[in-house]
């Protein structure tokens, strides 16, 4: 069962995939959760696992966006200064500085946005 449920997912992100897809996406992110932890030797809570489940899924999303071309400025509301690579990096860097921040006392305020 994935750590964020669909309805989530789309409320989160206006995702218009359908079920299916999005299911794929949850669980890879999960999976990716899963590994990072495990590798690290981590322990977290679930709010830190659904955090950084929803920072993941959006870095799946936005690089499934970029393969099949439906990658525009607006997608996630992150700015595409930095380019798509960009903002895929730096989704999947905050769900792992989310994983970490969490395993050393508390998630904080770390949430951030790639440049404007």
């Amino acid at each position: 069962m994935a750590r964020i449920t669909n309805a989530f997912f789309i409320a989160a992100t206006g995702c218009s995939l359908d079920s299916t897809t999005i299911d794929y996406l949850l669980a890879e992110a999960d999976r990716l959760i899963d590994s990072f932890v495990s590798s690290h030797g981590l322990s977290i809570s679930p709010t830190a696992g659904q955090t950084a489940c929803l920072a993941y899924a959006k870095s799946l999303l936005a690089d499934r966006y970029r393969f099949d071309g439906t990658f525009d400025i607006s997608t996630l509301g992150y700015s595409h200064k930095g380019g798509t690579e960009a903002i895929i990096n730096q989704l999947r860097q905050e769900a792992e500085d989310i994983l970490m921040a969490e395993a050393s006392g508390g998630l904080g305020a770390i949430i951030s946005r790639v440049d404007a």
